[in-house]
């Protein structure tokens, strides 16, 4: 009977002990876990204007946009327009509280994944690079002209953005469009209606882990992590400074690029507030940043930062 006992307190003892251990190597992995905020900057005076941690505002999305894959700015800034996957819809959507003002349907299926309006023209374009302009009409139809632009399926384009310096969308990869290292943000030229067979930038995993030896704190392998994650979901440029606001759900990163393609600053998303972020976009001054996040198994949001 005693032999019963002993051996049963030291399977007991096993037990709690290998619990505990369980419980250290998740804390251990918490620890090792990156801490939403600002990764680095390029120049110690450099200011961010946003508060990413701290939205002014945090809005819930219908239904319909589960998925939302893209933000734009109507031309008078009355509305906000929206893209979600699969449907080729443009979502006309109240800034101040994310609801469906109205919709028009391109009557295309396919995986979109960005929009941007530039002038009296809506874009929107498909992960396999597959670009639509589509012009409103009076009576409220679209006019819908299609380009191919020469990307591969592989190259994943996750966001579109308009840089009005060059007159030139940015089509932004997540996947592979170059060498496996790089990302790569093609330009194309709205005049020529032509895709430009060269990046405009490119990021490599050496320009993120250079950056980040030189503009921060982390570790070795932090820093590793940051450079393998960099995944663009989405994009804007700012009105004013031109500069490229470049989100990265994988990671939940975001990017600030001078036109130059220089880094100038990254930051770290709390990945509670931001599940999903791939919609970005600035209100025409400036002084308003918007960004959207997909459900996953929650509800899409829409957040305000001022």
């Amino acid at each position: 009977m005693i032999m019963k006992r002993i051996f049963g307190l030291l399977i007991l003892s096993f037990i709690l002990n290998a619990c505990e251990g369980n419980q250290k190597m998740k804390a251990n992995k918490k620890d090792k876990a990156i801490t939403p905020g600002p990764i680095g900057a390029a120049y110690s005076d450099y200011i961010f204007p946003f508060f990413l941690q701290k939205p002014e505002r945090q809005m819930e999305l219908p239904k319909q946009l589960k998925e939302i894959s893209g933000l734009s700015l109507y031309k008078n800034g009355q509305f906000l327009l929206a893209n979600n996957d699969e449907n080729g819809i443009i979502f006309f959507l109240n800034p101040e509280n994310g609801e469906i003002q109205k919709e028009i349907d391109l009557r295309i299926k396919g995986d979109f994944e960005g929009i941007e309006m530039v002038d009296d023209i809506v874009y929107m374009v498909k992960s396999n690079g597959e670009l639509f302009s589509n012009k409103i009409l009076e009576n409220g139809e679209l006019d819908i002209t299609p380009y191919k632009t020469n990307l591969k399926k592989k190259a994943d384009v996750e966001g579109l953005a308009y840089l009005e310096i060059k007159n030139m969308l940015i089509l932004a990869c997540k996947g592979k469009s170059g060498k496996k290292s790089e990302k790569n943000f093609y330009g194309f030229d709205i005049e020529a209606s032509a895709l430009l067979p060269q990046p405009l930038i490119t990021i490599s995993e050496d320009d993120i882990k250079n950056f980040l030896a030189k503009h921060s704190k982390l570790q070795e392998d932090e820093i590793k992590k940051i450079s393998k994650d960099f995944s663009p979901s989405g994009i804007a440029v700012h009105p004013i400074t031109s500069d490229w606001y470049i989100l990265s759900s994988v990671g939940k990163l975001l990017f600030v690029l001078a036109p130059t393609g220089d880094i100038l600053y990254i930051e770290k998303l709390d990945p509670n507030t931001y599940l999903q972020p791939e919609g970005i976009v600035f209100s025409k001054d400036g002084t308003q940043l918007y960004i959207s996040s997909e459900a996953k198994d929650q509800t899409a949001s829409l957040f305000i930062l001022k």
